[in-house]
């Protein structure tokens, strides 16, 4: 079973303040999450699989 993280773990994950995952959140600019009673909570593993995507088409776009 997959870790979950919190919001403020994402955000350390990230390096970004909780204000700027809020508006990340917002935008739809991360993976979906889960609330459980009043905090959400991401699936670590799909958390990591959607960063490994990013840098993958990252490395694709400056090649």
């Amino acid at each position: 079973m997959s870790k979950l993280l919190g919001a403020k773990d994402l955000a350390a994950l990230l390096g970004v303040s909780l204000r700027k995952l809020e508006q990340m959140i917002e935008r739809g600019e991360v993976p979906a999450y889960v609330r459980l009673g009043r905090t959400r909570k991401w699936k670590e593993d799909q958390v990591q699989q959607w960063l490994d995507g990013m840098f993958a088409n990252n490395s694709r776009k400056g090649a």
